[in-house]
């Protein structure tokens, strides 16, 4: 295991193999190996012993973001609230559903 410490403008930042802790964000980063949740930054939870976002959030590559709502840009669907897709880069639901404010519902059919 390879232990290594530096400090760095007053803040003491240590390396655990490849898991880093840095004393000025009070904990570990985004996939790093934890045992609670007290031990992940920000909003970090500890999910399957990973420092994770919570299934609402997102990571951006620095924090843990609200997923996106409907007809809000997208990349991706991981972007967008769980009952949405990312279609044509908008975050919307499936043809046969419709955006009731919340969730995507089913439509009703017109007979």
């Amino acid at each position: 295991m390879v232990l290594t410490f530096s400090l760095i403008s007053s803040v003491l930042v240590i390396v655990v193999g490849s898991v880093e802790y840095n004393s000025i964000n009070k904990g570990y980063t985004f996939n790093s190996t934890c045992q609670n949740s007290f031990e992940c930054r920000g909003k970090l939870i500890c999910l399957e012993l990973t420092c994770r976002c919570s299934v609402e959030l997102i990571w951006n590559g620095t924090n843990c973001i609200m997923r996106k709502q409907a007809n809000e840009l997208c990349n991706t669907s991981e972007e967008c609230q769980s009952s949405l897709l990312c279609h044509r880069q908008i975050c919307q639901c499936i043809s046969s559903d419709y955006w009731n404010g919340t969730t995507c519902k089913l439509s009703k059919i017109q007979l």
